[in-house]
């Protein structure tokens, strides 16, 4: 696949309406083309595989995780259901985390300017993403679990779109996707509190150190972001820039609560025991 910077067009060219960068980027990979050709002819969107591959590895992964569910949890449906969700949440922020930072280093353009300049993968990168957020949203939804984590999805999926539609901002998009790296050692924390996890254990001790590094080099991308939000105004759609701006605040809010409750109970609160 070529993951050269593309023009401004590209965004139109996965549309409903065209397929010609798609076709173009099939023909660099042969192996793959005949299950999109086909799946051009019968009149699915180019877009839609990556949209649909966030909700298919929730579900299939739901599936598939039932005979391995720890006995820990067996006896509370509520864990059982949080083992469940964090666990597939992991397994999203792995895809998504390494796959941000193989666009940006794969686009030396994209890391130049990330607002203007684009690329094929970076734009399925972040239609896998908002399918994922979705699926999970509609999972908060249908468990009756609304809480600030689906605020933030929404704004994620505004934030996204937008950047879809108004063909800015996506390499903005994929720098943020960059944090899902940390999602991975901070979802592997909740399990390990999930399933009582022995907090002096080495399994512990090593994901705590993992968690809290990459911790603060998400806020250090996330607090970079929301500043930069404030050099666009006038350049993109307040539509835009609104929901951008309150979603990055959130998530500064939150990362400087979570870190220091990450230092307290993982750092310092291992001092005082021993």
């Amino acid at each position: 696949m070529d993951y050269e910077t593309a023009s401004s067009r590209l965004l139109p060219n996965i549309s409903l309406a065209n397929n010609y960068s798609f076709l173009a980027d099939m023909m660099d990979n042969p192996t793959n083309s005949l299950a999109w050709v086909l799946l051009i002819k019968i009149g699915v969107p180019s877009f839609l595989p990556y949209l649909l591959l966030g909700p298919a590895i929730q579900l299939l992964t739901s599936f598939l995780l039932l005979p391995y569910t720890p006995s820990s949890v067996l006896g509370s449906s509520s864990r059982r259901m949080k083992w469940r969700t964090t666990f597939i949440a992991r397994l999203s922020a792995a895809i998504t985390g390494s796959w941000a930072v193989w666009v940006l280093c794969e686009s030396p353009s994209m890391r130049a300017d990330l607002m203007l300049t684009s690329s094929l993968s970076a734009q399925h990168l972040i239609i896998f993403s908002l399918g994922v957020h979705l699926a999970e949203a509609v999972d908060m939804l249908l468990h009756a679990k609304p809480s600030m984590l689906l605020v933030h999805h929404l704004l994620v999926i505004i934030c996204f779109a937008g950047a879809l539609i108004t063909e800015k901002a996506v390499g903005f998009a994929v720098l943020s996707l960059v944090t899902e790296v940390n999602a991975v050692f901070n979802k592997t924390r909740i399990l390990h509190l999930i399933t009582a996890t022995d907090h002096g254990s080495m399994e512990y001790i090593r994901n705590a150190w993992l968690n809290i590094f990459t911790f603060f080099i998400r806020i250090l991308i996330i607090g970079w972001m929301n500043n930069q939000c404030f050099l666009y105004i006038g350049v993109l759609p307040l539509s835009f820039l609104i929901p951008c701006t309150v979603g990055l605040g959130i998530v500064n809010i939150w990362n400087l609560s979570v870190f220091k409750t990450l230092i307290q109970k993982d750092i310092l609160g291992k001092h005082k025991t021993s």
